[in-house]
């Protein structure tokens, strides 16, 4: 069987077809991102709520809505080996990785100090610029390479 996110018609919905054996092309309910099939199992990522073709709604069979379930991992078709029970947190590293860079991003304060009164003179040279009156050192190598 093989299965493929219908992005034409039905946006994030999959659709699967061929040999039907442990119903591994019969998908579970919901909006998709991403799915990948094998012979007798597929396993597909449910996709983030966007507002526009992925909203919130209850998915039947669940007890949980869409954006409850969104990055989470499901997997259908035969399982006595394990193969269509994905490890808990599977997808959780990606997850966590997000929540953190975002209350990283959302604790930043992104503020330009007002430049000082009076504003010094800066001179550049070769190796980079520098105002002057902060490193008298680079002030006479710069006037040296002005004259």
């Amino acid at each position: 069987a093989g299965c493929g996110c219908n992005r034409c018609v039905r946006p994030h919905e999959l659709e699967c077809w061929g040999y039907d054996a442990y119903a591994v092309a019969t998908p579970p309910p919901g909006q998709f991102r991403a799915v990948v099939g094998s012979f007798d199992f597929s396993c597909a990522i449910y996709a983030e709520c966007n507002g526009v073709d992925v909203v919130n709604t209850q998915v039947p069979g669940t007890n949980k809505t869409q954006c409850e379930l969104a990055n989470t991992v499901v997997c259908w078709g035969r399982n006595n080996r394990g193969q269509s029970t994905p490890p808990s947190g599977l997808c959780d590293g990606a997850l966590l990785a997000r929540i953190r860079a975002e209350n990283i991003l959302n604790n930043t304060k992104f503020e330009t100090p007002a430049p000082p009164t009076p504003r010094p003179a800066c001179i550049c040279t070769a190796d980079g610029c520098d105002c002057l009156g902060q490193n008298p050192r680079l002030e006479l190598e710069a006037a040296a390479a002005l004259a």
